[in-house]
């Protein structure tokens, strides 16, 4: 994602406004409805969502086997729905909660009920975003002073600058004066804030000096560079491999040092990991930005699988972690059309973490979304036999059906079957939904998200451009 208003070079393509994206993304789009149906996916889209024809014996197993939610809202009184998470978590050290979109105002709702429940109920004790490593980390440092709002807009992507997701950050800003405070993280390569970034090549002086001055002034000299001109392409080109260079001979220094710096710096143990990451990171980010397609894309997935999988070994070794990101990171495998080429976060997190690594894929039936750049569309309609379509006849408003603790028998084979699956509720994957996700969460009904105000953004102005839609 491009931090704030900025577009990362690559994304639209030279001369691709807001709307040629659009566009372009709705003719891939179409193709790919076509090529769904070349591969004998049964049905033809509906005009309304209620006309779906749903095999009986998968309709009856989504009735039988799903756990309805009896509100999506957080702080319910009774959380007593939730219940059976108890049981389908067990042993899950890290739970990847997903989203088909990252502009639905009822995933960002549900999500924060979920992380909540997770956090007061079954002890995970860190929420961390498809967002800035460091960015997150920086800003839960100061969360317990700070207003929320300041808090979100320090770490996040803008797509999250919402008034659903800020619910949460309300939320972890009053734990952090309990004796369990919900910790913030991140775990994308990529810059996220404007705002959080600002701060990075002054911390890097500040942590490093203690153990090395003179070389804490270098790191802060060619960081602050890179932060002010990372997004101008006609710079980024030619001093790519420099910066290349440099931060990967920042990890190794960080690595080499640590202990120096974990002495130096008692406050915060996770402290050198932290910073050897986000050295690791910029040397990933400068590379995907050189890339182009599935090199591209792999280049960022590896970096947020290892970055993951740092939060849990290295920088939070003794807590229980939850991810949240969009469906196609944190799926257990890819939909069909980029599984020959790519090699997702969450593929990568459970070949490493196995039965420990849970992921939960969020969608949505009916209703208008927003794109990352805030402009609203409706959702397409469903195709018969789809994931959506199954769900949507178990009958709930919003449900939970967990795949990995229920026998594929009494799933009546839907689950083991290729079937359609909405990407960003607008168009068709071809995905086998027990391969691809641990459980699923399925609202019927959904809409944009209310958003906060962007003029409110420090040393940006209120034009939007945020990343790859195909995230």
């Amino acid at each position: 994602m491009a931090a704030g208003n900025r577009l990362l070079p690559g994304w639209a393509g030279p001369g691709m406004n807001m709307k040629s994206r659009h566009d372009a993304i709705r003719t891939a789009a179409a193709g790919l409805v076509l090529a769904i149906g070349f591969l004998g996916l049964p049905g033809a889209l509906r005009a309304q969502n209620e006309d779906l024809h749903v095999r009986p014996d998968w309709a009856v197993a989504a009735r039988a086997l799903h756990h309805p939610l009896t509100t999506i809202e957080p702080g319910a009184a009774d959380d007593s729905d939730l219940a059976f998470l108890e049981t389908a978590l067990a042993g899950r050290r890290i739970v990847a909660l997903g989203e088909s979109s990252h502009g639905v105002s009822e995933f960002g709702t549900a999500k924060t009920r979920l992380v909540r429940y997770l956090h007061e109920n079954l002890g995970y004790d860190v929420i961390a975003f498809e967002s800035s490593l460091f960015e997150c980390w920086a800003a839960d440092r100061e969360a317990a002073g700070r207003a929320a709002e300041t808090t979100l807009r320090d770490a996040l992507f803008g797509v999250w600058h919402n008034r659903e997701t800020l619910e949460l950050f309300e939320y972890i800003r009053a734990t952090k004066a309990t004796d369990r405070p919900l910790i913030l993280a991140g775990f994308d390569v990529q810059i996220s804030s404007a705002r959080g970034i600002a701060e990075r090549p002054r911390m890097l002086r500040e942590a490093i000096g203690r153990v090395d001055p003179a070389y804490a002034a270098e790191v802060e000299r060619r960081d602050r560079e890179f932060v002010a001109r990372y997004d101008d392409p006609d710079w980024m080109t030619p001093n790519a491999a420099s910066f290349r260079i440099f931060y990967a001979n920042l990890a190794w220094w960080l690595n080499a040092r640590a202990k120096a710096l974990a002495a130096a710096h008692p406050e915060a143990p996770e402290l050198p990991a932290v910073l050897r990451r986000t050295a690791l990171s910029m040397d990933a980010f400068i590379l995907e930005q050189a890339r182009t397609g599935s090199a591209r894309t792999n280049a960022r997935e590896a970096g947020m699988a290892e970055n993951a999988a740092a939060l849990a070994r290295e920088i939070y070794p003794d807590r229980k972690i939850i991810l949240w990101g969009h469906n196609f990171h944190i799926g257990r495998s890819p939909a069909l059309e980029s599984a020959a080429s790519i090699a997702t976060m969450g593929a990568r997190l459970a070949r490493v973490f196995g039965d420990a690594y849970y992921a939960a894929g969020l969608f949505a039936g009916r209703g208008e979304a927003c794109w990352n750049d805030r402009t609203p569309y409706a959702l397409t309609p469903l195709r018969d036999n789809s994931l959506e379509a199954v769900l949507s006849a178990a009958g709930a408003g919003a449900l939970f059906l967990d795949l990995d603790g229920t026998a594929p028998s009494a799933l009546a084979s839907w689950t083991e079957s290729l079937i359609p699956a909405k990407d960003w509720g607008y168009w068709d994957t071809a995905i086998i939904p027990r391969e691809r996700f641990d459980g699923l969460l399925f609202i019927r009904d959904v809409h944009p998200p209310d958003y906060l105000d962007v003029a409110a953004e420090t040393g940006m102005d209120s034009t939007l451009a945020f990343e790859s839609f195909l995230d």
